[in-house]
């Protein structure tokens, strides 16, 4: 996979060039070293993630459905010794880049069909539910708004929903997309809209799940 994703014709070797000579083992192995001269645009790691999935297959279900899709902004999700999501971020602006982004990848290996972020029409509307607790470290935050969203071959994003939250308000937080894409979905953390500030607003969200509204 890594050799066909830095071939000649793959998009994503684009944004990286190789440094130094190329190292050769005993066996006829080739090693290089590649350095990244630019940002992956959005359209291409949602291409490559998919190229990535259909080539290694469904996801063993040990592993987190979470995934950080932008690390242009620190960022990290973390399972618990009880097995429930959680991610620690800090948002990004409302426009632009860096972004906090995460993806939901869907079900594990038990349902290899909800698997991949995919583009396919979407299934008859079945509402789905993402929800956790949000946790402000920063005193100087004014808030977050989190976004929900579809992304197409394009790159276009299809808003799902968004939700705003503050301190001082529940720590519990419910978020009903009107319905759900045929793969994964998009996550993004951003600043409140008119919050310029530079204050620093590190949140993590514990209890990070996603369901079926009809709680089947």
């Amino acid at each position: 996979m890594v050799i066909d994703l830095f071939g000649a014709e793959s998009e994503f070797a684009r944004d990286f060039a190789p440094l130094g000579p190329r190292f050769r083992f005993a066996d006829g192995a080739v090693a290089m070293v590649y350095a990244r001269q630019r940002v992956t645009s959005l359209p291409v790691a949602a291409r490559t993630l998919r190229r990535m999935q259909a080539a290694i297959g469904a996801r063993p279900g040990g592993q987190s459905p979470w995934l950080v899709f932008d690390r242009g902004i620190p960022a990290a999700v973390e399972r618990d010794e009880g097995g429930q999501e959680a991610v620690t971020a800090r948002p990004g602006p409302r426009d632009g880049a860096p972004a906090t982004t995460f993806v939901w990848l869907g079900p594990g290996s038990r349902n290899r069909a909800a698997a991949t972020l995919s583009t396919a029409p979407d299934p008859p509307a079945r509402p789905l539910n993402v929800r956790g607790r949000i946790a402000f470290r920063d005193p100087g935050c004014q808030g977050v708004t989190f976004r929900f969203s579809r992304i197409d071959r394009a790159g276009e994003l299809t808003p799902l929903g968004e939700t705003v939250h503050r301190p001082g308000q529940p720590e519990e937080f419910l978020v009903t997309l009107p319905r759900r894409p045929s793969g994964g979905f998009l996550f993004e953390i951003v600043r409140l809209a008119g919050d310029d500030s530079a204050a620093p607003c590190t949140l993590t969200v514990t209890g990070l799940a996603v369901e079926r509204a009809d709680g089947r």
